[in-house]
């Protein structure tokens, strides 16, 4: 299914990407590439048209190797913490894949949880 909405500058975008996944689409924490893909294409439309992000400072992040980015936000929804993975994704070259912290109770929302385990 995820296939199915994928765009294809994320499927472009996804095959530049430094993880290692294997023949089954899956990297070495169980992320699956075929849901990224959905992933990654829903929430370029929020980054782009209606949030409107603009990223600065995006050429400080290295191209690879760890780092820890840390934000302070207010609210249940960490809506800017997606909005940091959609930057590294969209607008860093090469693209990078992160992965985001929430509370533990993000773990027993009934819809959240799991898209945010495979993503």
């Amino acid at each position: 299914m995820w296939q199915r909405i994928t765009d294809p500058e994320v499927a472009e975008r996804l095959d530049r990407i430094d993880v290692p996944f294997n023949r089954y689409g899956l990297d070495p924490f169980g992320i699956s590439r075929d849901h990224l893909g959905g992933f990654y294409s829903m929430l370029g439309f929020f980054y782009r048209r209606y949030f409107r992000c603009l990223s600065f400072g995006i050429e400080h992040i290295p191209d690879s190797g760890p780092v820890m980015l840390v934000g302070n936000h207010s609210g249940g929804l960490p809506v800017d913490g997606g909005m940091v993975i959609a930057s590294l994704f969209f607008d860093k070259e090469p693209p990078r894949h992160t992965h985001g912290m929430v509370e533990k109770f993000a773990q027993h929302w009934p819809v959240v949880s799991p898209i945010f385990s495979r993503v």
